[in-house]
């Protein structure tokens, strides 16, 4: 069983990572760390070292999930980390359910994902991150980024066509 400063230790590079990945503000990708070390301790997970980094990548998926939905309703993300933590004060956080194996299997398949779109063109993996991430329609990303529909279809193509060459 390791001490949260341990783990703090041996983690807090890697999810950082996995947020800068993520094309977040390193300053924003910084309190998104300090918020899955937090909900990590206050759920008093007591696990061995293999264990508490699939909790804690799976903390910091959420952590994700949540602040794409705030970029989605247009909330301020201090508003959204602020509310889920203290959901979190006040509910048991030991969650029976959790599969690591399935956790750590898509972990690897959403480093896969990452990879690919890293290699996009950036205007391409932009406008992919638009339409299926922060769910803008098509014709919004051609009026906010000043192309033509048909090229914003054609940025969506090549991004779903690379994605799906992978799993082949």
């Amino acid at each position: 069983m390791l001490c949260i400063e341990r783990i703090y230790t041996l983690y807090k590079d890697r999810i950082l990572a996995f947020f800068i990945t993520k094309r977040i503000q390193r300053d924003k990708a910084e309190d998104l760390t300090q918020e899955v070390f937090l909900r990590y301790h206050k759920a008093k997970y007591d696990a061995e070292e293999n264990v508490a980094k699939a909790l804690l990548f799976r903390i910091a998926q959420n952590i994700f999930i949540d602040y794409l939905r705030s970029i989605k309703n247009n909330l301020p993300q201090n508003e959204v980390v602020q509310n889920t933590s203290d959901t979190f004060e006040d509910q048991e956080l030991v969650d029976e359910t959790v599969d690591i194996p399935r956790s750590l299997d898509a972990q690897r398949e959403l480093a896969s994902v990452i990879a690919i779109l890293q290699l996009l063109p950036p205007k391409c993996r932009d406008v992919f991150i638009d339409f299926r991430f922060r769910n803008l329609s098509q014709a919004e990303i051609a009026k906010r980024r000043n192309i033509s529909l048909s090229m914003v279809e054609k940025h969506v193509v090549t991004a779903l066509n690379r994605l799906k060459a992978r799993k082949t």
